[in-house]
């Protein structure tokens, strides 16, 4: 789903990725508290078969949420504890301990750390690390969203980028921005669920990218034939 401000201040929307004709024309909506961190339910039912897994992810934030407001526990217990409360939620790579704990910053603030400990043979051995920050796509009541990556499946993307003359647009152009970071990131994705990925980004950056010039339609239709084929 995609979110934008509400006019609550307190609140942020989030509104089916399926919202366009093209796609359905679905007006179902999330609202999320920013206070409280929980979400509800608003606008109009899904006309597309529910997601099942975003599901389980929502209750599992409000779980924490909740269990936030009245415990007085540090956050690795309760994030540990409501965890065990839904088993159908599996942590990257075959699962691991995917929260490692709380880590203060320079300035004097606190930061998450989430890794796979299934990772850190990889960590160990490669000899370059990818870094991105973002302050825009976080969870609530945090500054920044930090991520480090290794997948050698997004380096080929960006060789790629490079080959097909994106750079420039890769930085310029948000959609294509967009595009690049959700390509990399079906590495992350289960093997079964990889190709509808790909379809879903096809989709949903589809009428955005008519709005970029000719050239940067057929680098982008490049990067994706080419991706399509060994990804």
């Amino acid at each position: 789903m995609n979110s934008y401000p509400s006019d609550r201040l307190n609140d942020i929307v989030f509104i089916c990725k399926n919202q366009k004709k093209t796609m359905g024309n679905c007006n179902a909506r999330l609202k999320k508290d920013i206070l409280s961190g929980m979400f509800r339910r608003d606008g109009s039912a899904h006309n597309n078969p529910p997601e099942l897994q975003l599901q389980q992810q929502v209750a599992f934030v409000n779980a924490v949420a909740q269990e936030s407001l009245v415990s007085r526990d540090p956050p690795r217990e309760i994030f540990d504890r409501i965890r065990r409360q839904f088993p159908e939620l599996v942590d990257a790579f075959d699962g691991g301990v995917f929260f490692q704990g709380r880590v203060q910053t320079n300035d004097g603030g606190d930061a998450f750390v989430f890794i796979s400990p299934k990772l850190f043979p990889e960590i160990a051995q490669t000899t370059e690390l990818q870094a991105d920050g973002t302050f825009r796509s976080l969870p609530i009541l945090f500054k920044q969203l930090f991520t480090l990556h290794i997948s050698r499946f997004g380096q080929a993307i960006l060789r790629r980028v490079q080959k097909f003359d994106l750079t420039c647009a890769n930085w310029s152009s948000p959609t294509v921005r967009l595009i690049v970071k959700e390509l990399i990131g079906l590495a992350l994705l289960p093997a079964g669920d990889i190709l509808a990925g790909y379809q879903n980004i096809k989709n949903t950056y589809r009428d955005d990218l008519r709005r970029e010039s000719t050239e940067i339609q057929a680098a982008v239709k490049r990067l994706m034939t080419t991706t399509s084929t060994t990804g």
